[in-house]
C-alpha cells in the first residue's frame, strides 16, 4: 500500500501540468474562440467638445496723439476796416472840414458843405457825379452848415445851419433864397419829403419841426426826445418820419399827424444817422 502513493501523487502532478500546458495553447492559439465574459462591456461615449472661448469685444484703437493745430485767421469779409475799398474818385476843393453831403434825387450831382480855413467863409459846393467836376460854389454860407438837403426838383438846396435857421439856394445862381426860423437852438438835420411839400428839421433844442415847403409856414412841432436830434428821414412814401438822437433812442412819427408811433431806445451813445430802406419796411 505504500508504493501506491507514489502513483496517486505522480498521477496528480501529470494531471496538473497537462491541464496547464492546455491552458498555454489556448492562449497561443490564433483560432481560439475569444473568451467570453458575463459583464456588460463599458460603452464609451464619445468626449464632448470643449466649448470655443467666447470672441472678445474689440477694443477701440487709441488715436494717434495729434499736436493742436493754431486755428486759421478769419478771412477778412468784404468792406471791413481790414481790407480797404479804393475810393472811385475823390473831389478836391474845400480847404478844411466837410460836415455833410448829399445826392440829388436823380443821382447825377452830389452837394457838400464845408467849413472855411480861418478867416474865410463857409461854402456849399456842387459836383457832377459822374465826372467829379465842380458844377458850383456857393460862397459867403454866414454860419457853419450841419446838413444838407435837394429839393425833388433839384433846383433848391435846404442847409441846416449853426444860426438856428434852415436856409434855402438856389442852385443855378447860389443865391439865397430864403430862410426859416423858429428854432431855439442850431439845426442839425433838414430833410425833403418825397412829394417835396414839406420839410422836416431836427434841432439841438429837442424837437422835430414840420414846414411847408411852397410857404415856409410851420405845420407842426414834434417832441418827445431828450436831447439833441441828429438825424431826420421821410419813409418812400412820406407818411413816416424817422428821428435819430443824442438820446439814444430812434423815433418814429406819423408825418400828417405827428403822433409818436414807436420808440426804441438802440445804442449806448448818440445815433447820428437814420433812413430807411428802399421799399420802406
Amino acid at each position: 500500500q505504500i508504493w501506491k502513493r507514489p502513483v496517486v501523487i505522480g498521477v496528480s502532478l501529470v494531471g496538473v501540468i497537462g491541464v496547464f500546458v492546455l491552458f498555454i495553447s489556448m492562449m497561443s492559439s490564433g483560432d481560439a474562440d475569444p473568451v467570453v465574459s458575463n459583464s456588460q462591456p463599458v460603452v464609451t461615449s464619445p468626449s464632448e467638445p470643449e466649448p470655443a472661448p467666447e470672441p472678445k469685444a474689440p477694443q477701440p484703437e487709441t488715436p494717434p496723439t495729434i499736436p493742436p493745430q493754431p486755428e486759421p485767421e478769419p478771412e477778412p469779409e468784404s468792406g471791413s476796416e481790414s481790407e480797404a475799398q479804393p475810393a472811385v474818385s475823390t473831389l478836391a476843393g474845400h480847404t478844411n472840414t466837410v460836415y455833410c453831403v448829399s445826392f440829388s434825387h436823380d443821382g447825377k450831382s452830389v452837394a457838400s458843405a464845408g467849413l472855411a480855413s480861418v478867416g474865410g467863409k463857409n461854402n456849399i459846393m456842387i459836383w457832377d457825379t459822374w465826372t467829379g467836376e465842380r458844377l458850383k460854389t456857393i460862397e459867403g454860407v454866414p454860419d457853419r452848415v450841419f446838413s444838407i438837403a435837394f429839393s425833388t426838383d433839384g433846383k433848391t438846396i435846404a442847409s441846416g445851419n449853426w444860426d438856428r435857421t434852415i436856409k434855402f439856394w438856389d442852385i443855378d445862381t447860389g443865391a439865397p433864397l430864403g430862410n426859416l426860423g423858429g428854432h431855439a437852438n442850431y439845426v442839425r438835420t433838414v430833410a425833403f419829403s418825397p412829394g417835396g411839400k414839406i420839410i422836416a428839421s431836427g434841432s439841438n433844442d429837442q424837437t422835430i419841426k414840420l414846414w411847408d415847403a411852397g410857404t415856409g409856414t410851420e405845420l407842426r412841432t414834434l417832441t418827445g426826445h431828450s436831447h439833441d436830434v441828429n438825424s431826420v428821414a421821410f419813409s418812400p412814401d412820406g407818411n413816416i418820419i424817422a428821428s435819430g438822437s443824442r438820446d439814444q433812442t430812434i423815433k418814429l412819427w406819423d408825418s400828417k399827424t405827428g403822433l409818436e408811433l414807436w420808440t426804441v431806445k438802440v445804442a449806448r451813445s448818440s445815433i447820428l444817422s437814420v433812413a430807411f430802406s428802399p421799399n420802406g419796411k
